[in-house]
């Protein structure tokens, strides 16, 4: 892959597989190779450019996979698209090489269906169930993958190898399972921080306290007085408001740096996309300009 400009910071890399990953394939007598695209890769591919910077890695030749790539990705979410011709043959199996991708490995994944085909950096994987049923649309691993994509990047790690570590053994929906339970444990236990105290003491107490004195607010009387579950608002209490935080003061700051770092990451991104789209039209004209002097 080309280098990169050293003024633009490089995102991490996420490598896609094609076959029985994003698409399924089949073949007949009638009509020939035909693709299904997997639930949720528009949305997932969308999602993902905003991240990562996206690397098709295909074991499939090139001129029967790209046509699909192109009509997979119409938006161009992917940056690059990388073929047959850029694999080792090895034991009967096209092996994918990411030491030679041009970029940082302890900052790429890998979504494959067939682990063989990543031998070479077996750290990197997730592996997905293989998509092989184009009539099964109620598949969901890339919705469900994708937030842990997300928040991988937006907590700021730096070697995902360490980080997949954790998950050894688990398919991408095991993770996302895996990530579910994180996250109940998580409200489970704000919940029983918040029912200690004088306020969990009174409930377990059975005490009767006296009506408050100031009547109740708005948003609890258009509801009929009270609401049987706690909410978000209810466990960790309500975020600051605008008004709140025009002030000064160690909250304000922190919040207004949060979101001018939000805003900066947003910007290299967009930067960074907008490079790498360049170079990738500026390819495909000379493509088509060799093409049309040859064919002249």
């Amino acid at each position: 892959m080309p280098n990169v400009p050293h003024d633009i910071p490089i995102p991490p890399t996420l490598v896609l597989d094609l076959e029985n990953t994003l698409v399924s394939s089949t073949w007949d007598r009638k009509y020939g190779w035909r693709f299904a695209k997997r639930p949720g890769v528009d949305k997932f591919l969308h999602d993902m450019a905003q991240y990562y910077e996206i690397v098709l890695y295909s074991p499939s030749i090139d001129g029967i996979a790209d046509p699909v790539v192109t009509s997979l990705d119409k938006d161009g979410c992917i940056m690059h698209r990388l073929y047959r011709d850029a694999t080792y043959y090895r034991n009967g199996v096209h092996v994918k090489d990411l030491n030679r991708l041009n970029r940082n490995v302890k900052r790429m994944i890998v979504l494959d269906d067939d682990p063989t085909e990543v031998a070479l950096n077996p750290e990197n994987l997730i592996r997905v169930k293989p998509y092989t049923d184009a009539t099964d649309r109620t598949d969901t691993t890339l919705a469900r993958i994708a937030p842990f994509l997300i928040e991988i990047v937006r907590e700021g790690y730096d070697d995902f190898p360490s980080l997949l570590e954790q998950y050894q053994g688990m398919d991408a929906d095991e993770i996302a399972d895996e990530q579910e339970r994180r996250i109940d444990r998580y409200r489970q236990d704000r919940e029983r921080l918040a029912n200690r105290g004088l306020g969990g003491f009174a409930r377990g107490a059975g005490l009767n306290l006296p009506e408050p004195e100031l009547a109740p607010q708005s948003d609890y009387s258009s509801h009929g007085g009270g609401r049987s579950q706690p909410t978000a608002k209810d466990l960790v209490g309500a975020a600051p408001s605008s008004e709140q935080n025009q002030g000064g003061g160690f909250l304000n700051w922190m919040n207004k740096r949060a979101k001018e770092k939000e805003e900066m990451q947003q910007l290299k991104f967009e930067k960074w996309n907008q490079v790498m789209m360049k170079k990738a039209q500026e390819k495909k004209k000379q493509e088509e300009e060799a093409r049309a002097a040859v064919q002249s």
